[in-house]
């Protein structure tokens, strides 16, 4: 006979980077340890949402296998006078796996003749084996910061607040640092924040459903890929779906809700990166293009929630967006003022590294390294002036105010200012 069973761990919000290494984590230990324990199973699945881990094992046996092995002993020679008799080691290795002399035998392996004793061990109720199981795979799983909370001495991503376990419709019963398993759990925490008790593993999902959790992490994703596609089609644009920033957004919501926001188009006389990377850095909206590629005002942004005030959510993350623009087109028309060439200088009052000196002196070691190298390859003429002249200016743009602000655009930045300085366009894309 078979059952399933569910496990949800229940946290405070787990950062969304940590979930998918942590998911891989948490499958990895339960079959590691239901394999040790003899537990045989159809499926196991692992779910994520910020506020929950949760493990499906579907036909779960309700017993481990029994199972008949061999303990090797001591030599024969040792557990037994040249007559026959046994002496105090093979009475010793008896004692030890509790059995009688007479269940010793001699048999011969590799390099001699040595005492054996075939054991057997009986199958175990699967409700008692997980009670063991559990605190220990939830405890293997590792993170790279992990908490301690309260006067707990267990230590997780994020503080624990409940534990789920059900056996079918059992409970399987084990505390984890005062923290007591059953059947309770909570919905989303804004739309239904309140405790419900969970009945058995087929209704898990659909309850978490009804209270605006939705367990499934590839389908949060399906969800916001079809809403965003939809609106974005209604402007005759096309969404961007950095697959990075798309897992990112799917372990930052429970209840996904896709939104169409916009900005003023005057922006988008800036470098097309200079309007993205606030949007998907800082942001996490998805940007929309034309079917050229080119950028349209618009952006796709994902509430935590039902489609209820989305309106007011819209203008919120419009709002944010704009101060975001409004300073990078400052910054933009600020940098603009001052030759990219013109900033080498600055970087004598940048240090690089403490024994190795300032930036400027690590441009100085790029240009030599640049104009050796340009000779192994056998380049001449202008080509060889433009790889030195680019690393002359590969780390000018570090002094800009747009590349303080916003890092990622380092080299990105440096390549707009080139081509806005006069620079050939070699040079700008070096």
């Amino acid at each position: 006979m078979t059952r399933d069973f569910v496990l949800e761990i229940g946290c405070e919000e787990i950062p969304a980077r940590l979930m998918p290494h942590t998911l891989d984590a948490l499958r990895s230990a339960a079959e590691e340890r239901l394999a040790i324990a003899r537990l045989t199973y159809g499926e196991i699945h692992t779910y994520g949402t910020p506020r929950r881990l949760a493990l499906l094992v579907r036909g779960l046996q309700e017993e481990t296998q029994p199972r008949q092995y061999e303990v090797k002993g001591p030599p024969a020679r040792a557990a037994f006078t040249p007559e026959g008799k046994p002496t105090r080691a093979a009475e010793g290795f008896a004692r030890s796996q509790g059995v009688e002399l007479a269940d010793l035998t001699v048999r011969q392996v590799e390099g001699g003749e040595y005492v054996f004793v075939t054991k057997r061990e009986e199958s175990q109720s699967t409700q008692t084996v997980l009670a063991v199981l559990l605190p220990e795979i939830i405890t293997s799983l590792s993170f790279p910061r992990p908490m301690r909370w309260g006067s707990r001495d267990l230590r997780f991503a994020r503080p624990i607040r409940w534990l789920l376990a059900l056996f079918g419709s059992s409970v399987v019963e084990f505390s984890l640092d005062d923290i007591v398993s059953g059947r309770t759990t909570y919905g989303h925490r804004f739309r239904a924040p309140g405790p419900f008790v969970v009945a058995d593993p087929d209704q898990y999902f659909s309850q978490l459903e009804q209270a605006y959790v939705v367990l499934d992490p590839e389908e949060r994703r399906q969800i916001i890929r079809a809403q965003g596609e939809a609106l974005a089609k209604e402007i005759g644009g096309r969404v961007l779906w950095p697959e990075d920033l798309l897992t990112e957004v799917i372990y930052l919501v429970e209840y996904p809700t896709a939104l169409l926001g916009s900005f003023s188009s005057d922006y988008l006389a800036l470098p097309s990166e200079v309007v993205v990377t606030p949007m998907k850095d800082h942001q996490r909206y998805f940007p929309i293009v034309d079917h050229e590629g080119e950028l349209f005002p618009y952006f796709i942004a994902v509430k935590n929630g039902t489609a209820e005030h989305l309106d007011i959510v819209r203008e919120g993350n419009e709002k944010v967006l704009r101060a975001r623009l409004a300073d990078a087109r400052f910054f933009f028309e600020e940098d603009k003022k001052i030759p990219l060439a013109d900033r080498v200088e600055r970087l004598k009052h940048i240090v690089f590294q403490e024994d190795l000196g300032t930036l400027y002196d690590k441009t100085q070691r790029l240009e030599r390294l640049a104009e050796h190298l340009a000779a192994v390859a056998g380049l001449e003429g202008a080509a060889a002036d433009f790889v030195v002249r680019a690393a002359h200016l590969a780390k000018a743009d570090l002094t800009t105010n747009m590349v303080y602000e916003f890092t990622e655009l380092q080299g990105t930045m440096g390549r707009e200012y080139a081509i806005l300085s006069g620079e050939h366009a070699s040079v700008a894309h070096a």
